[in-house]
């Protein structure tokens, strides 16, 4: 008798479910870039103040980035920067190529 994991059907939904949003049709902001153990503190600060707003760590070459946000058009990405421009001037809107 062979048990089903459900696992494996959780795993093959999100599958799914990636491959239909397509991260390059999304728009985000970046607000970090530098070294790991600093993008980590920046990432946790963030969160910290703006929970509502997705965000996440990417590494490029040579530095990590904390991108937020992610928005279908690049005028929701301003609206929702422009939210978060007291605590982090420096942001900019990145659109990811993959």
């Amino acid at each position: 008798m062979t048990v089903k994991d459900p696992f494996e059907d959780l795993i093959a939904g999100k599958t799914k479910y990636n491959a239909g949003v397509g991260v390059a049709e999304r728009w985000k902001y970046q607000t970090f870039s530098g070294s790991l153990d600093a993008a980590k503190n920046a990432y946790v600060d963030f969160r910290k103040e703006y929970r509502q707003i997705d965000a996440t760590i990417v590494f490029a070459q040579p530095n990590y980035k904390v991108w937020s946000g992610n928005t279908r058009t690049r005028i929701e990405c301003e609206r929702l920067m422009d939210s978060t421009r007291k605590t982090f001037p420096s942001a900019f809107i990145v659109k990811p190529k993959n």
